[in-house]
This record gives structure tokens, sequence and C-alpha cells, in this order.
């Protein structure tokens, strides 16, 4: 499952705490966010809800309680890769944090095939035919990487068993919205 967004809204700011991923904080601050290290939150004007909620949702591909739909998938590298950080899916698939230390794989993340190699400067080498089962990843970052590849690899989509409480419950409030909506179309 993704990491929850931390969400505080007062009447003059929205806080928000996020996992982390280094292109995030460009975003936030196009959006006028503020990180605010003591509260480990970025910092927005409250006016700016919906700006923000569109910019998380594009970011991470999931806002405040909604359920993301999640995705499992195999991914298998085409050729050999170099990355100290590797963030894709909208979250961490293989890191090395330290200089020289080991890199290591993002939650979510099992290495099915092969393996990787880190090096003395701190970069970490994954050699093609590498796989990994990447799993729990909100279904719109899945197919954004699919259309638009960011490294050379190849996807393969994994059937997972469906979530029956959590389609319970989004059908329970979608009908509850539809109702609310009937009333305001048809006020009697």
């Amino acid at each position: 499952m993704p990491k929850k967004l931390k969400i505080k809204k007062t009447e003059k700011y929205l806080e928000i705490g996020s996992p982390y991923h280094p292109s995030f904080p460009p975003r936030a601050k196009r959006m006028g966010g503020k990180w605010m290290p003591g509260l480990k939150v970025w910092r927005y004007n409250a006016k700016d809800e919906k700006l923000v909620e569109e910019m998380y949702l594009k970011f991470y591909g999931y806002w405040k309680d909604m359920p993301a739909e999640l995705q499992s998938a195999k991914v298998t590298l085409d050729e050999d890769c170099s990355a100290k950080k590797g963030f894709y899916f909208g979250n961490s698939l293989i890191a090395s944090w330290l200089y020289r230390a080991p890199a290591k794989l993002g939650e979510n993340v099992v290495m099915t095939e092969g393996e990787f190699l880190c090096r003395p400067n701190g970069d970490t080498k994954v050699a093609n035919g590498v796989s990994f089962i990447v799993r729990d990843i909100p279904k719109q970052k899945m197919q954004e990487e699919i259309l638009s590849p960011s490294w050379p690899w190849s996807i393969e989509l994994l059937e997972e068993n469906i979530d029956i409480e959590l389609l319970q419950n989004e059908r329970a409030r979608l009908l509850q919205r539809i109702a609310e909506i009937d009333k305001i179309l048809n006020p009697e």
C-alpha cells in the first residue's frame, strides 16, 4: 500500500507530509509550497487546496483517504543501468543513500532475478535481465510509466486478488454521492 499522505488543514494553511521523492520539491515550490523541516511537511496556502490536490494526484497517484487503485508488476531491465537513487512509479525502487553505502531495495520491491552491484563512487549498477516484482503501485503511475518509460525496461502487469471490501466501500461512497447530486438536481 502506498504510504499515506498526512494532511492537516487550518484556516490559513494546508500542511502535507508525503513520502520522499527527489523530483517532488521543485513541484511543491512551484505551487507555493514551503518545506517545514521541524514538522517534516510541505506548507501551502489553504486557498490553493484544489490545485495542491491535483498536483499530489498527478505525482503520487492518490490523495487524502481516497483509495488508490493499486497494481503490481514484474519489471525487467532490458539493458545495464546505473543510478544513485532509483525512484519510479512515485516510489523508491532501489537506492543507496550514503556515499559508498550498499544499495537497498525500496518498500514493496522484491528482486526475482539477477543482482545489483554497488560501486565505490556510490552508484548502483543494475545489470541487463534483472527482474523485480514491484507491488502496490498506484495504477495511474503504472500507466504513465508504461506510456512513457523512464528506464529501459519491460513491464508485465500482474494479476492481483481483488479487494472486495475496498470495492464495496467505494461503491457505498459513490452511491451516497449520487444521492447527494440527485437532491441538488431535483429539489422537491
